[in-house]
């Protein structure tokens, strides 16, 4: 089963892979981009947490076309808006891979982030401790 996570950034707001990377690294959280990641080639993006193979889908949504489908994203104000779609199977590995790369996208590029499924908000809190509890199950799959 497929699960997605959004996170609304401005537009001018959105990181590079290396920009993103960077901001992993300060964060000290345990995510390394395969070298020569490219977020313009949407798909899988293959990394390692904590040295583990893992990756989860990476798609740029439409705002305009998403917030459509959930309303709840029409009271986000950002300047033009765009949408880092996170997509992950159900393996807890991915799950906590895209968890973790979204907070630094929270913490550090001004992000908000939406779970579609449930329609809710999350905090980077949660976030770091959705993922923490994610990579917990990886280790005792």
């Amino acid at each position: 089963m497929s699960m997605a996570l959004f996170v609304i950034l401005a537009d001018d707001r959105s990181p590079t892979a290396v920009a993103w990377q960077k901001g992993l690294n300060e964060h000290d959280v345990p995510i390394q981009f395969v070298k020569g990641t490219n977020l313009r080639r949407q798909g899988v993006i293959p990394l390692r947490l904590r040295g583990r193979k893992s990756s989860f889908q990476f798609f740029i949504e439409s705002f305009a076309e998403m917030s459509a489908e959930y309303p709840q994203l029409a009271n986000i104000t950002l300047p033009s808006p765009v949408i880092y779609s996170m997509v992950y199977q159900g393996d807890f590995l991915e799950a906590a891979s895209a968890f973790y790369a979204a907070s630094v996208l929270v913490a550090r590029f001004g992000g908000v982030a939406f779970d579609p499924s449930g329609s809710d908000f999350i905090t980077e809190g949660e976030l770091l401790d959705a993922a923490r509890e994610f990579e917990v199950l990886a280790r005792h799959k």
